[in-house]
């Protein structure tokens, strides 16, 4: 089990900083803006969880709320769709942990829930805005292109 979790945190923690540095080269305006906030909640969420056993921490949580704010504000700026599947990531995440503590269910359901949803899921939505965002540029040029006299 500690081979999972090592994985898990620093693992997908290497290909998180790749995927959002990645983004933060090829995306457009939104799609750095949210890597940027990615990225930075998930090295200080790193930083700051708890590790005694009964989940993330208060801290996490804290984090998590401020992103969620961050994450619906750049929806409603940007207006793009990956950015909406973002915010309702990071909301499964925020409610995810208030779920737990209602609930009182296990450290690994709540970490698989509060993982999946505010790590990887919120990681694969920038990845596919950036991704968006390349074919329309590229869509873009070709038309410049076939433009020209």
């Amino acid at each position: 089990m500690n081979f999972i979790n090592f994985f898990w945190q620093y693992g997908l923690t290497a290909i998180a900083t790749y995927a959002c540095a990645w983004c933060i080269s090829w995306g457009g305006r939104a799609e750095r803006l949210g890597a940027i906030i990615l990225l930075t909640e998930w090295l200080l969420s790193m930083v700051v969880q708890s590790h005694d056993g009964r989940g993330p921490g208060i801290w996490v949580q804290i984090i998590d709320v401020i992103t969620l704010g961050l994450f619906v504000g750049l929806s409603l700026w940007s207006r793009k769709v990956w950015s909406i599947f973002l915010a309702a990531l990071q909301l499964d995440t925020v409610v995810g942990h208030a779920a737990a503590h209602l609930a009182g269910f296990g450290v690994y359901p709540y970490a698989v829930a509060a993982g999946l949803w505010g790590g990887e899921g919120v990681l694969i939505a920038v990845v596919a805005g950036t991704i968006s965002h390349r074919r329309s540029e590229r869509r873009r040029w070709a038309r410049l292109e076939g433009a020209k006299p």
